[in-house]
């Protein structure tokens, strides 16, 4: 019954591989092995059931815990922060629009004061003395309406690029309730 083997169908034998050649291990590691080896098996358990307890515990410290704190604080500041991004591209918008109106025409000495004196007196501010200084003018001002004295302040910004450097306002003698008498430094920004 046993037909004879064909010697072509046999698998040859692999070759004798050459011995692996093997690292040492640290002397740690390796009094680590005896110690474990020599562990009954119980105490073996007990070890593993440790070691899974506090590799779930670094688990827990560094993976998940981090990452479910995460979750409220950016329920939390996302909010924020997209309003913060509107806020940016408002005032962004803001810059352009500025950007493109065309800048104030520089005057300095007599031109500016000329014009603050034609302006102070087309806003029908009247007694005025306006006088020219290095990057600005001085105005002195008798008996003034001080609503209309921050209404032309507030054009002279828009118009001249004038700012305020020093401002005196006292109460005017005899004059009606809201009036006063009016000394400013009115300057030009340093360009």
């Amino acid at each position: 019954m046993n037909a004879p083997l064909d010697e072509a169908l046999l698998v040859p034998a692999a070759p004798a591989a050459a011995p692996r050649r093997r690292w040492p291990l640290p002397p740690a590691v390796t009094r680590g092995l005896h110690a474990w080896r020599a562990m009954p098996p119980r105490d073996r358990r007990a070890v593993s059931a440790c070691v899974a307890a506090i590799a779930v515990a670094c688990g827990w410290l560094v993976g998940w815990e981090p990452a479910a704190g995460a979750i409220p604080r950016l329920q939390r500041e996302i909010p924020r922060d997209r309003a913060q991004w509107l806020q940016l591209q408002s005032l962004a918008k803001q810059a352009q629009t500025l950007r493109a109106l065309p800048d104030i025409p520089r005057r300095a000495g007599t031109a500016l004061r000329d014009e603050v004196a034609r302006s102070l007196d087309a806003a029908g501010i009247t007694g005025t003395v306006v006088e020219a200084t290095d990057n600005g003018v001085r105005v002195r001002i008798d008996k003034v309406s001080f609503y209309a004295w921050m209404q032309w302040l507030a054009g002279a910004r828009q118009a001249f690029g004038l700012g305020v450097l020093d401002m005196e306002a006292k109460k005017a003698e005899g004059g009606e309730r809201g009036t006063v008498t009016v000394g400013a430094a009115l300057g030009l920004p340093v360009p």
